[in-house]
């Protein structure tokens, strides 16, 4: 069975800050097949840390489902779609005052 077919409920969000300064973060996830909010949390991410804000095996999903995740800090929002096969890896959001959010993440 291909990658993409392949159900994996393991994937972490992650947020880093590269700054020298502490950063509220706000991590929201939402199911898109009924638009349930399953994770809506705000961080004080600390200079040069990172920390995992949730992870979709949370959700409990459900063979393959589709996430989006969203990622605001200083008043500036990112937003992606992932889903649980085996093809997505984790998403890194990393937060700067100067670029805002930056999501990372690997697709086969």
């Amino acid at each position: 069975m291909a990658a993409a077919q392949t159900p994996e409920q393991d994937h972490a969000i992650e947020i880093e800050n590269p700054t020298a300064d502490p950063v509220d973060t706000t991590v929201t996830v939402r199911r898109v097949t009924t638009g349930e909010t399953v994770h809506n949390q705000t961080y004080t991410v600390q200079p040069n840390e990172t920390v995992t804000a949730y992870n979709t095996r949370q959700a409990d999903p459900d063979g393959i489902e589709e996430f989006t995740v969203s990622v605001a800090a200083y008043d500036l929002t990112d937003s992606l779609t992932v889903e649980t096969n085996q093809c997505w890896g984790d998403v890194l959001a990393r937060v700067t005052e100067s670029d805002g959010v930056d999501m990372v993440y690997a697709i086969c």
